[in-house]
Order: structure tokens, then sequence, then C-alpha cells
């Protein structure tokens, strides 16, 4: 009989052993981590990002910002997940960082016929040019924010162009997600180009609705989604170029669109996260919590 008991009582203590290392990995936590957030990927993400948010706003530095944000935009980005701020950046720094991707792009292929990415590796020669795009007001509404300074972990353009034969597939993120990152990560937007209805805006669905939406079970595999109020919950990113968008692309589902007929989009990606140090623009760093967002395989 005990040795029947001894591969339970070894399953136990292995359960207990995870659950002591390797919290976020345990069946207990598994099981709430469903129930409560939908997946375990979500749980992770909103509990080591609110930590991490957490203590930046208690230990990291702290400011006086002298261009101050509207409160209500504030409690917005909060709320709803998102906050568009129409012609934030001037048309000249745009400008001229437009030429020179123009001359990266010339080097670098479609991919599938469709849109043309340009990675951080690609952009690091001009991640100064890039830097002076968060200006002060957009630097005062993130540390507003976060309560702190903040760093840029990654930087991305990416060039968006119709193709009427490509629907209905993975090809530009069009399917709804959220990423696959520490809800402490904004994700800004920046519009290089204007962009209606017909040039594919990007989409993002309020932040409360989106958890629901989780929480009964959606995923990519899955992807239909009942109750949706397109004029109430779903916010399409439209507007002039120099317009900025933040995003917690965590916490909110979001989606590319198709441009239609001869309609593009172009737009730069800016990732910043939260630190205990001042605020740093011109550099791309990384950040401590994907360690335990994203724990190695191994471990």
């Amino acid at each position: 009989m005990l040795a029947s008991l001894n591969p339970f009582i070894k399953k136990i203590f292995n359960n207990i052993k995870v659950l002591l290392i390797h919290p976020s990995q345990s069946l207990p936590i598994m099981i709430f981590s469903k129930y409560f957030y939908g997946n375990l990927a979500g749980f992770r993400q909103n509990f080591f990002g609110n930590c991490q948010i957490f203590l930046s706003r208690y230990l990291g530095k702290k400011y006086k910002n002298s261009h101050n944000p509207s409160a209500l935009n504030l409690v917005k980005l909060k709320e709803d997940g998102y906050l568009k701020i129409e012609n934030a950046i001037d048309m000249n720094a745009i400008s001229e960082i437009r030429k020179d991707i123009k001359k990266i792009e010339k080097k670098k292929k479609k991919n599938n016929d469709f849109f043309i990415d340009c990675n951080v590796d690609d952009l690091h020669p001009i991640k100064g040019k890039i830097s002076k795009l968060i200006n002060k007001n957009l630097q005062s509404a993130i540390e507003d924010y976060y309560g702190s300074g903040f760093l840029v972990s990654s930087i991305s353009h990416r060039h968006t162009f119709a193709n009427a034969k490509k629907k209905n597939n993975e090809l530009i993120s069009d399917f709804w997600h959220c990423n696959s990152s520490p809800n402490s990560l904004l994700q800004i937007f920046i519009l290089f180009r204007d962009v209606d209805k017909n040039c594919g805006p990007f989409q993002v669905i309020k932040k409360n609705k989106s958890k629901k939406i989780v929480r009964k079970g959606y995923s990519r595999v899955n992807r239909k989604i009942k109750d949706l109020d397109f004029e109430k919950d779903v916010f399409s990113f439209t507007g002039n170029a120099g317009s900025v968008m933040i995003t917690n692309t965590a916490e909110c589902l979001r989606r590319a669109t198709f441009p239609k007929n001869r309609g593009d989009r172009e737009m730069m990606y800016v990732h910043v996260l939260p630190t205990l140090k001042k605020t740093t623009l011109n550099k791309i760093e990384s950040s401590w919590i994907f360690k335990y967002t994203h724990p190695s395989k191994n471990n």
C-alpha cells in the first residue's frame, strides 16, 4: 500500500515545489487564472504588470510636470485602456523620419505582397530622431499614468498596402487579440500619414469589454465574438498624420483592418514600460518584467 501511495505523495510534493518556486505555473494558479482571467498568460501579464506599476509608482523617480495633460484624459486611459490625442506631434519631425524610413523600405521586400515592416534593428540608426517624437506633452502624459519615469523597450514601423486578394487571413494581426506583454506596457501608435476608414485603421475594444470577452473563452482559434456593439465598444484610430493613440494592448483586444482600394496605412509603434529610474528616451532598453511574464520553459 505504501508503494501505491508513493506516486501520489510525489505528485503532491512536486505541486508544492512548483507553487513555491514557480507559482504562476502551479495547478491552483492555473485553475484560478482560467476562471478569473480566462487564461494563464492573462494572469501573469496582469499580476506582474500591476506589481511593476506599484513598485514604480511608490519607489520610482517622481515628477512635477509642467505639461500636465487633462485629468479626464488620464481617467480615460486608465478606464478605457486607450487614449487618442489629435495632432500630438509636429509634422516636421515625422517628415524627417519618413525620409530615412523610405530609404530603409527600398532595401526590404513586402511581406506577402501586403506590408513592409521595419523592426528595431532596422530603425536603430535613427533611434535618436524617433525618440524626439515623444515630446514634452506625451512624456508628461505617460509619466502621470505610471507615476514614475519610463523607458522605451521597442520601436517599429509598419507600412500596410491595399491588396484585394488578401482577406480573412492572419497576415497583419487582423484577428482580435491581446498582445503577449505585461499590462504595465503601453504601446504608442503614431500616424505617419492621414488615415480614414478606407486605410485599414487600427481598432481597439474597451478594456472592461475585452476582459468579459476573454473570460468567456475568446481566443484566436475561437474567433467569434458575440454581443459586440461596434458603435459603443470599438474605437477606430483614424485622423491626421501626427495623431497619437496610447493603448494598453495587453488588456484591450485590438486588431488591424484591411486597407481598401488604393488606401494604405503607415504607423510608428513605440513600446514603453515604467522604471524606477528617470525617463530615458534616446536608447532602447529591456525590462526585468519579461522574466516573470514570459518564464523560460526550462525552469
